[in-house]
């Protein structure tokens, strides 16, 4: 799977009738990407926004996932050239970027993944991504243009608004909805219905140009709707931070070990 890329094993997935399912991992240690991996997820995100993860730990963990067959994709911390180059550099197969706003950030990002004359990446043989070989240079260059994604995160006010130039950019077929910010940016709470508006909004101007939204498990279903039925909507799912499974998992244990020795 190295320097494949997600677009096509995604999109393969959606034809066979499948959402498929990721999770995050901000653990440096990427024995928790492989078991992300080994327990059937298609993808992981590995977080460098909200983690104290680089390029480093993102290389780890990018091995981690090619091993099991799962899809490595990095969240960077913030739309910056040289660190979507680094992610694509070390293996990443998508590019997650936060904070994408305009037309003009979506260009940004999908020009830092792109060569010139069509993009601003550097060239570098000497990558894991090509092989650490210039004899692999030609075919990485032409999957990473065919195959590897840049996927914006619309999270707040503005990004809502000017969502369907975002979207009409070439080079972006895929974003992610995230309601955190996005709450934290128009002063509510995220069960609020604004909320569940805006992810709405964005579910359909995607659809209206068949391009994909990776929902996330947070945001609340409409009433007398079953838990699952605002993220089945969604073209992928972020299912959970594992982080955040582990604690919930490790507490219902702790409770149940404390009430059995009562």
């Amino acid at each position: 799977m190295l320097g494949t890329g997600a677009r096509s094993p995604l999109q393969r997935s959606r034809e066979d009738g499948n959402v498929p399912a990721g999770m995050i991992v901000s653990s440096s240690d990427p024995a928790l990407t492989e078991i992300v991996a080994l327990a059937g997820y298609e993808f992981v995100v590995i977080d460098g926004e909200h983690a104290p993860l680089g390029p480093a730990e993102w290389v780890a963990h990018v091995r981690a996932a090619e091993a099991r067959g799962t899809i490595p994709m990095v969240r960077v911390p913030e739309n910056r050239a040289v660190l979507i180059q680094q992610a694509v550099d070390v293996g990443a197969q998508a590019v997650v970027v936060p904070h994408v706003e305009t037309a003009a950030d979506a260009e940004a990002a999908v020009a830092a993944l792109r060569l010139p004359r069509a993009g601003s990446r550097g060239r570098c043989s000497s990558i894991r991504a090509a092989g650490f070989s210039r004899q692999g240079w030609e075919e990485h260059s032409r999957l990473v243009d065919a195959e590897v994604l840049v996927i914006p995160i619309v999270e707040s006010e503005l990004a809502v608004h000017n969502l369907e130039a975002i979207l009409d950019v070439d080079g972006i077929d895929h974003v992610q909805f995230g309601p955190g910010d996005l709450s934290v940016d128009l002063g509510v709470d995220m069960d609020s219905p604004v909320i569940t508006q805006s992810y709405e909004r964005v579910l359909t101007l995607a659809r209206a140009r068949d391009k994909h939204v990776i929902g996330v498990d947070v945001i609340p279903p409409p009433p007398g709707a079953r838990p699952s039925a605002v993220l089945q909507s969604a073209d992928l799912l972020h299912v959970a931070t594992l982080m955040k499974q582990l604690r919930g998992a490790l507490a219902d244990q702790f409770a149940d070990a404390a009430g059995a020795g009562r």
